[in-house]
């Protein structure tokens, strides 16, 4: 997948290499590309990532991951029902005020496209691969459901 990605957005990944290439000292302004939901890919901030997708911050809850991984079995009700009803009272509660707010800002926003945990990830990601590779967040959306891809692409490669 990411070869084909890779193709077919090789123009906004030169544009990045050179940016890195002009660099001396790796920072939250440092170039990534982007490749958004509807396909487009951009040269952006690292640290501006946050502006173009909806971040999740309630899905790394170890709660929420716990509702979700239910919902596989259950169903959402069912998985629901289940949290909201466990005989631990205060797991329970704090799972309610958890859900509350995640449906909050839901509605508020939106579904998150990323967790606040991928986008962190992604972020050590460039760090850890500049000046060498170029990063590359990748949004997909196939059959309804949203995919995130990170790689990294080296700069060598695109700027022959």
């Amino acid at each position: 997948m990411s070869e084909a990605l890779v193709e077919l957005h090789e123009t906004s990944l030169r544009q990045c290499a050179q940016r890195i290439g002009e660099e001396n000292v790796w920072s939250f302004s440092s170039p990534v590309v982007l490749v958004k939901e509807c396909g487009e890919a951009v040269v952006i901030p690292v640290s501006a990532i946050g502006n173009h997708l909806t971040v999740c911050e309630h899905v790394d809850h170890p709660l929420i991951q716990e509702w979700l991984n239910l919902t596989l079995n259950e169903g959402p009700a069912k998985a629901l029902e289940s949290m909201l009803s466990d005989t631990n009272l205060e797991k329970a509660g704090e799972f309610a005020g958890l859900y509350d707010a995640w449906r909050k800002d839901v509605q508020r926003r939106g579904h998150g496209t990323v967790s606040a945990g991928d986008l962190a990830h992604f972020v050590s990601k460039a760090r850890g691969c500049w000046p060498d590779e170029v990063p590359v967040l990748a949004v997909l959306k196939e059959e309804g459901k949203v995919e995130v891809l990170t790689f990294c692409v080296a700069v060598s490669d695109l700027l022959r």
